[in-house]
């Protein structure tokens, strides 16, 4: 899977953790050729994925194709 590119449906989450906890987990995500961004959304979507009612998902799954098909 490829690092999500940024686009105007996306936002950004901010969540306070230890400093140098971040910055070894960053490092070592490096060394062994992990991106840190692509695994931080694969666990947002998992966790999207099991808290979030399916009803509710498919609705949002639909407004995004409706804005993405838009000119």
């Amino acid at each position: 899977m490829k690092t999500p590119t940024p686009n105007n449906n996306q936002g950004h989450i901010l969540i306070p953790y230890p400093l140098e906890k971040a910055k070894a987990l960053k490092q070592y995500c490096l060394k062994k050729g992990i991106s840190f961004e692509e695994k931080g959304v694969e666990f947002l979507d998992a966790l999207y994925k099991k808290n979030v009612p399916k009803a509710v998902q498919e609705y949002i799954e639909e407004s995004e194709d409706l804005t993405v098909k838009e000119p």
